[in-house]
Order: C-alpha cells, then structure tokens, then sequence
C-alpha cells in the first residue's frame, strides 16, 4: 500500500507499559537516595502526575483515523473532528517506535504521536514506515 492510505490508531499497552516503567525511575531513585523528608514525595507526585498525563495522551490518539498523502500526513479524524496536518521532519522511525511530529495547517500548533506497532495493522505500520523513508519530499524524508 503505497500513499495515499488512511488507518486508525488502536490503544497500545506496550507503550503505556514503557512510560509507567520510565516514570518508575525516578521514583526508585528518590527511594535509595536516603535523604526522604520532602523529596521523595514531591518526586512521587511529579512522576504519577506526569505518567498519566502521559498514559491520557496515549489513549486520546487511540481511535483517531490519520490518512497519508505521498506529501506527508495530511489529516486526522477524531470524533467527527477533522484536522488539516503536516509532517514535520522532526519525525523518527526507530524500528519499534515511529514518532509522528505534525504541525495543525490551521492554528500552526504541534502534534506529537507516538506509534508503536500494536497500534495499527501490520500492513499499515510496514506502509508508513516505507511513507516516511521513500515516499515523502525530500526535505522531509527520514534517515
């Protein structure tokens, strides 16, 4: 499947798993630091606020339907909304993950999305990745 394609985004565990896990770490820290008086629940409170700020995040993009066009992403559909975007080239495809950098057409405001293969089908994670190596204008054309 080559652009232009559209798929939807499924709620994906192992990503909420890893951001659990890497608020987890400064929570151990603050444990084996030793010093306990106000620091280690200030940090608890920062990294359980930040986890599911996070974990929220994750589960808005779930259920949003995202269409590619051969000149970057160009909208995404959430609830009867529907948002004019541009691929940014702040994107990454690390293998694993394929972090999504988009900038609203409208408002000029950022979107970041974090995709891990268990939320899309098959066919169209291996067609995005192949959208953002091969596929996009070269200014916007991934490593």
């Amino acid at each position: 499947m080559s652009a232009p394609f559209s798929f939807s985004l499924k709620p994906g565990r192992l990503l909420d798993a890893i951001v659990l896990l890497a608020h987890l770490l400064p929570v151990l820290c603050a444990v084996f630091a030793g010093n306990r008086t106000f620091v280690l629940p200030l940090v608890c409170t920062l990294a359980v606020i930040s986890a599911l700020l996070s974990v929220r995040q994750h589960r808005r993009m779930a259920g949003m339907r995202l269409t590619v066009v051969p000149r970057g992403l160009s909208c995404i559909e959430s609830e009867g909304d529907r948002r004019e975007v541009a691929l940014l080239p702040e994107s990454a495809d690390l293998g694993w993950l394929i972090v999504l950098v988009m900038q609203e057409q409208v408002t000029g405001r950022r979107i970041r999305a974090a995709v891990t293969r268990s939320m899309m089908s098959g066919e169209a994670w291996r067609s995005l990745r192949r959208c953002l190596r091969w596929e996009l204008p070269e200014e916007l054309q991934l490593p």
